[in-house]
């Protein structure tokens, strides 16, 4: 396929369908845009589904027909530029006359997250002139269509529930106030769909550092220079700064530890996770530089870190013993304080919460000391195993003895069966 012409979206609709040239709507319609999705992931973007039907709409709009393979030679041949406006970290480019929000992102950073297209010909917001980014030219293996459809599915249904909480009159714990303005956030800018407010700081939104704060207490006294610390921190984040969608996806659950889905039993969500760190300590072990390794080491250290806060999981001894529950994130489970939440809520003192509250850390509680501690743990055991620069069976022994003490279901659990009787 050379090239292929787009007609006009549905205006106003929350999930707006695309008609192909002959006509057809709905899923037929949709895959011309799941195809350029497809095109632009296998060049090395990361594009919202925001993005794209955006781009595709302000070229609809001026019948131009457009070649998708040429995205990347033109993305790169226009003159690129960074927003100044305080607070401010998008980039900005002019695509056939289509300014172009996106920013660096990807596990490494080494790809382009294009996260919206503005109207045609519109004026750019106060800007400086700056280089192209570098991007890594390589086909990238990613599920296309999957990912598309899931996420189109899931920012309608998030959206739906949002509103359908605005417009209700039943009695709840935050006020509508609260909920139409976070409503009115996102659908004013893709770039809120790109960042989570749940637990690492954010200046905008005035959360404390979380993570944050607890890997310098448990790094405190240890041979960790400051730049390794600072790797250590990126890698805690960018666990959190996923997409929001990202967050509703059965497979990320396990870097969070929470339930895949709201009947998955805690044996098998607690395998997952610790599955995960197992993966986790292998590309430690594996990592070309210092800086990676510790990079990764901070990925490991958030599961470890969210296994203690109760708004993941309940735990025996005040919140530092064996763990009885694993609780779930999404629309579909019990409401807080059962599951994680998902809403913002206003609090009686007037503080909103974006995410659950009980992600707040307090470190004269019982949970976040724990959470210290096991962290200084794992920081130790990796310390010591990059030192012997290659993974033994004693080394193997050690990690399962750690996750045996950390990451361990209590005789007195509660089934998730318990809470979900229709569940198997």
């Amino acid at each position: 396929m050379n090239s292929f012409s787009t007609k006009a979206l549905q205006n106003g609709s929350a999930a707006p369908e695309f008609e192909d040239e002959f006509g057809r709507r709905g899923q037929a319609g949709r895959s011309i845009a799941q195809r350029f999705a497809a095109y632009l992931k296998r060049q090395g973007f990361l594009p919202t589904v925001h993005f794209t039907q955006r781009f595709l709409q302000r070229l609809a709009s001026k019948g131009v027909r457009f070649d998708p393979r040429t995205f990347v030679r033109e993305f790169r041949a226009a003159k690129h530029y960074r927003q100044t406006r305080p607070g401010y970290n998008t980039r900005l480019t002019v695509v056939r006359g289509v300014p172009i929000v996106y920013r660096p992102g990807g596990e490494n950073g080494n790809r382009i997250v294009l996260v919206t297209a503005l109207e045609q010909g519109a004026d750019l917001p106060p800007v400086a002139r700056t280089a192209p980014p570098k991007q890594r030219e390589a086909e990238w293996e990613l599920e296309s269509e999957f990912e598309w459809e899931f996420e189109s599915k899931l920012e309608q249904e998030f959206e739906s529930k949002l509103e359908q909480i605005i417009v209700s009159n039943t009695p709840r714990s935050f006020d509508a106030r609260v909920q139409q303005q976070y409503l009115e956030t996102l659908q004013e800018t893709a770039a809120e769909l790109e960042a989570d407010p749940f637990v690492v700081e954010d200046i905008k939104r005035r959360i404390p550092p979380g993570h944050e704060t607890l890997n310098r207490e448990a790094a405190k006294g240890l041979p960790i220079t400051p730049a390794e610390l600072n790797a250590m921190n990126r890698g805690v984040r960018r666990v959190d700064l996923e997409k929001i969608t990202n967050h509703f996806k059965p497979s990320q659950q396990r870097r969070h530890m929470l339930r895949r889905h709201k009947c998955q039993s805690l044996e098998e969500a607690l395998a997952e996770a610790r599955q995960q760190l197992v993966a986790i300590y292998q590309r430690i072990m594996a990592a070309p530089t210092r800086e990676a390794a510790f990079e990764w080491l901070g990925e490991a250290l958030h599961l470890i870190q969210d296994s203690y806060s109760s708004a993941h999981t309940e735990r025996e001894n005040g919140g530092a013993g064996a763990i009885r529950f694993i609780r779930y994130f999404g629309m579909g489970g019990l409401s807080y304080p059962h599951e994680h939440r998902v809403m913002p809520m206003r609090q009686p003192n007037g503080r909103v919460f974006f995410g659950d509250p009980r992600d707040y850390i307090n470190l004269s509680n019982m949970p976040t000391r724990a959470a210290i501690a096991a962290s200084r743990r794992f920081i130790q055991l990796v310390l010591r195993h990059l030192q012997a620069a290659v993974s033994s069976p004693a080394h193997q022994a050690e990690l399962k003895q750690f996750m045996d003490s950390v990451l361990v279901l209590s005789p007195r659990r509660t089934p998730t069966k318990s809470l979900y009787p229709r569940c198997p």
